[in-house]
């Protein structure tokens, strides 16, 4: 979990360099991450980024550009459809709801 808090924003990040990373075959990391936490390698990586997107969001004024490459995303139009199916809307949406309601 160490590593995968450092590597989070890595956009090259996967399941594979992280199995190599350990010198442990690919199945198997996958198998014991799922077995340690109950979740997929995938739905960890997922929820580290929207975690530190909302944070973002929410404590600075960087364009969403700039906080899709900071949480480790290539694509700002995919990663705006994963925020909105995790989060329920898009992160300008987020962002404005947030600060609306604070006022």
């Amino acid at each position: 979990m160490d590593y995968l808090q450092k590597e989070f924003t890595n956009p090259d990040l996967s399941l594979e360099k992280l199995a190599d990373y350990f010198n442990l075959s690919v199945p198997y990391t996958s198998r014991f991450i799922k077995e340690q936490t109950g979740y997929t390698f995938t739905q960890i990586i997922l929820g580290m980024r929207m975690k530190e997107c909302q944070r973002l969001l929410l404590d600075t004024s960087i364009s969403i550009k700039e906080i899709v490459k900071r949480v480790g995303y290539y694509d700002v139009a995919n990663f705006t459809r994963e925020f909105k199916k995790e989060i329920g809307n898009t992160p300008s949406q987020f962002r404005k709801k947030q600060i609306n309601s604070a006022l």
